[in-house]
């Protein structure tokens, strides 16, 4: 029996350096871009392998290098890169997909579909937009923070998304699961090049106490289908993260008596409920804590009174945000909310009846928050509910 368990465990161990030995063989795809040039698709590979001579990033940055090709088609372009590198290609880790906007107004079917079908690849890396740079600029920024430009865009999407508000961590999975779906606009988050020069991709930035280049999250990018038609503004992108309960943890802010205060509004839950009467009758009720994150006001909050205005004034605000963002998608005719998807799943007959006829504009929505504004007291209860 100990034998039989040795010869097991060797096993194991064997395998995994197989695994091991096989992956160092290959050069790893952190990060891809693609861009449309010239009537061609411009794909950039960011490879984590330092080993991988013909690379463009190779003297600035050893640790990575970005490896182009150019087609007709994203498999054209594929199989030049492979031509380049001295090792294969594997994308079985990448981590990011940058898609340039000029290419998505245009449509992101193909780019898609090459990745849908590609075996290799997982699925669950994250998908953006590059607004007003090339795809290719912003998958090789590169940051002191970190010396893998395509980590360094998902560290900024994990983390930014925390007090934002407007950031949505949308992987590739999500985004093709709402293209495919009835009665769903499907939205991506836009990333930007600050101060952006040539300098940005050099050692040189990597190196230097002053960041000069740098990306930045930027707001969600809207579709009608495969086609981006525009960019929402902060206000818009957040109340489309609230409703559709994608962000439940960020900022806001209210001015009171001529006083700025900043909440935290948290622990969002959303309630969405449809009635067919006279119109389609879509209710949403948002429900979650806050509390006071900052102000230069001078507000007691152990008196009622001030509880009372304070919480009216953020209550005031998130029906604004809301609203904006109702009356965007009106305008725009993008079903970003999944209203129609919505009655698509629990209405299905009353769908396929309408769903040839559907506009958002004869939809009717009505909005209520129930927020609960917290405080913190020393007390033995600690933080408890002021107001209901």
């Amino acid at each position: 029996m100990k034998n039989k368990i040795i010869i097991l465990m060797l096993i194991f161990l064997l395998t995994g350096c197989y695994g091991y030995q096989e992956l160092n063989e290959k050069a790893i795809v952190k990060g891809i871009s693609i861009d449309f040039e010239k009537n061609q698709y411009v794909v950039n590979y960011m490879v984590s392998n330092a080993n991988v001579s013909n690379g463009k990033n190779s003297e600035t940055n050893p640790q990575t290098a970005l490896l182009e090709g150019k087609g007709d088609t994203i498999s054209e372009a594929v199989a030049e890169i492979n031509l380049l590198s001295p090792k294969k290609t594997y994308i079985g880790h990448m981590l990011i997909l940058v898609i340039s906007d000029e290419l998505a107004k245009n449509g992101v079917a193909t780019p898609t579909d090459y990745f849908f079908r590609n075996t290799q690849s997982k699925k669950s890396f994250y998908f953006v937009l590059s607004k007003e740079n090339k795809a290719k600029e912003i998958l090789s920024i590169l940051s002191p923070l970190n010396t893998f430009p395509a980590e360094n865009i998902t560290e900024n999407l994990a983390t930014s998304d925390l007090t934002e508000g407007f950031i949505s961590n949308i992987t590739f999975t999500e985004f093709i699961s709402d293209i495919l779906s009835d009665g769903v606009d499907p939205v991506l988050n836009g990333i930007k090049m600050i101060d952006s020069s040539e300098s940005g991709s050099k050692k040189e930035n990597l190196e230097s106490s002053e960041i000069k280049n740098y990306i930045k999250i930027d707001t969600l990018g809207i579709f009608k289908k495969d086609k981006l038609i525009g960019f929402a503004s902060k206000t818009v992108s957040k109340g489309i993260n609230i409703l559709n309960q994608k962000s439940d943890n960020f900022q806001i802010e209210t001015i009171l008596n001529d006083k700025k205060v900043v909440f935290r509004f948290k622990d969002i839950k959303v309630k969405k409920e449809v009635s067919f009467d006279d119109k389609i009758t879509f209710k949403f009720k948002v429900i979650g804590e806050s509390e006071i994150e900052e102000t230069n006001g001078n507000f007691n909050i152990s008196k009622e009174k001030d509880i009372k205005l304070l919480k009216e004034s953020l209550d005031k605000k998130l029906m604004e945000i809301l609203t904006e963002t109702i009356n965007y998608s009106k305008e725009t005719k993008a079903d970003f909310l999944g209203l129609g998807n919505y009655i698509y799943l629990n209405h299905y007959k009353k769908w396929e009846k309408i769903k040839d006829n559907f506009d958002l504009k004869n939809i009717v929505v009505k909005l209520e928050v129930n927020n609960n504004l917290l405080r913190n007291e020393n007390t033995n209860e600690g933080t408890r509910k002021v107001h209901e």
